[in-house]
């Protein structure tokens, strides 16, 4: 998950009450997660048993991470690293839906275990 300073998180609040959409920051974000993001890709990569889902490479791009939801529906974090309540919301249908069906999908094709 992308980490936000906190002067930045108080700065996206601030600008959200007064109505201002601000951009996306490189600077505002923590580089320490992303370089623990790309490990993490890079180490589950050719996996067979684990998937792993990036939300930074999800809600980053090399312009900044996403600040504000589409459609002006609010932030999409509350603090450094918590996203908000619409925030979950979008991750879970943006983000996580389609690994997750692609997943159950195969749980549900694989063979019962013997015992």
């Amino acid at each position: 998950m992308p980490r936000r300073y906190r002067r930045t998180c108080t700065a996206c609040t601030r600008a959200r009450w007064r109505k201002w959409r601000p951009r996306p920051a490189r600077r505002a974000v923590d580089p320490k997660p992303i370089a623990t993001d790309k490990l993490l890709a890079a180490r589950f990569e050719s996996s067979n048993r684990l998937h792993y889902v990036s939300l930074i490479q999800s809600l980053c791009s090399p312009a900044g991470c996403l600040a504000t939801l589409p459609e002006d529906r609010g932030l999409i974090v509350v603090d450094y690293g918590h996203l908000s309540p619409p925030g979950s919301v979008y991750v879970a249908n943006h983000v996580l839906a389609v690994p997750l069906r692609t997943v159950l999908r195969l749980a549900a094709q694989a063979p019962e275990p013997s015992s």
